[in-house]
């Protein structure tokens, strides 16, 4: 049975809340679909990178990874921060751990946004959750995880797994393949995000507090 900590449970609350706004705003002749789309969709700026679209709004690097539109997408999300965020919450405390899921959230939204090569908006955990895996994956190499409940992986072989996963469909999608509606680019940057977390954890040791 999951036993979940105060800022793991609070995250699940807030993304559950947002998730039935969108079952709502996506019922027939409610209004606020077309805000929903534009606050919590993370479009793709075109600042660095020529977009054939861009309705990108600062905004959406805050809420986007707050956001899912899919019972199964939101599923799969909940149940992966149930698992793994309760361990990592206890060991570096609730302010620390939700500074970090903040930060890998925003900074993959950063790396998607600017980036990505895709004009596809994105929206979903993913990006956090992937960090989250980063951060178990570092803390816990050699514990094991059952994926799906079937396959049993160590954390770092899930966690490198996961992260070449996502540069093959990204160099794929870059050639030209259809790689899906799934952000891989999103994955690899929550990934990217929670190195550089750790590596600013060494250099601004206040942030361990």
């Amino acid at each position: 049975m999951l036993r979940l900590t105060p800022v793991v449970q609070n995250l699940l609350i807030v993304n559950a809340a947002v998730f039935v706004i969108w079952l709502l705003s996506l019922s027939a002749g409610f209004p606020q679909q077309e805000f929903m789309a534009e606050y919590f969709l993370l479009f793709k700026s075109d600042l660095l990178l020529s977009r054939a679209y861009s309705y990108f709004n600062p905004i959406q690097l805050l809420t986007w990874f707050f956001s899912h539109n899919s019972f199964y997408h939101i599923l799969f999300n909940m149940l992966a921060l149930a698992s793994l965020g309760p361990i990592i919450e206890m060991v570096v405390g609730g302010k620390r751990f939700l500074r970090f899921y903040l930060f890998t959230g925003l900074m993959a939204g950063v790396l998607v946004a600017f980036v990505d090569p895709s004009d596809n908006p994105v929206l979903g955990a993913s990006g956090a959750i992937s960090g989250v895996l980063t951060a178990f994956a570092y803390m816990n190499p050699e514990a094991r995880l059952r994926l799906f409940f079937v396959l049993e992986l160590k954390a770092k072989q899930l966690a490198i797994g996961v992260a070449l996963i996502s540069v093959v469909f990204i160099v794929g999608s870059l050639m030209g393949r259809n790689t899906g509606n799934i952000s891989h680019f999103g994955h690899l940057a929550g990934m990217i995000a929670a190195v550089i977390y750790f590596y600013l954890e060494r250099v601004l040791p206040f942030l361990k507090k």
